[in-house]
């Protein structure tokens, strides 16, 4: 989990703004810079999954508002990624990315889709299935 958590920091470091600063003194990202970095965090969830040979991807709030990502390997389930930023934008945009919808009515109910991302020079088809929880 460590070099995977370690690239996220680097992705959330690097989209900070050192001239922007919120109430507490951290710096802040610019709008276009927090949607690159949702893309950048889901892009990097596929990659990795593609090379660790994940059958499945799981993607699971907790109750603190983080999303805990864990990949399916041999058939045992592992914690590969903690995202304690940006996860409602995570959430969103992989469902966007699957065509499903993104409202508040829509966490109430089971929704089902597929996508395709395209990583290096290949195509890769993803099966996407949402259920509601109570910490979302």
């Amino acid at each position: 989990m460590s070099s995977l958590q370690d690239r996220l920091g680097l992705l959330i470091a690097k989209s900070r703004r050192e001239d922007k600063k919120s109430p507490w003194g951290a710096p802040v990202p610019q709008e276009a810079d927090r949607h690159a970095l949702t893309v950048q965090v889901v892009d990097l969830i596929f990659e990795e999954a593609i090379t660790e040979k994940a059958s499945d991807i799981h993607i699971e709030p907790d109750p603190d508002g983080y999303l805990r990502v864990r990949y399916r390997v041999d058939g045992k389930l592992y914690i590969a990624l903690i995202i304690t930023d940006q996860s409602i934008a995570v959430m969103a945009r992989i469902k966007i990315m699957a065509g499903l919808d993104t409202d508040a009515i829509s966490k109430l109910k089971s929704q089902d889709s597929r996508c395709t991302v395209h990583i290096g020079n290949e195509d890769y088809d993803f099966r996407l299935s949402t259920f509601p929880t109570v910490n979302v």
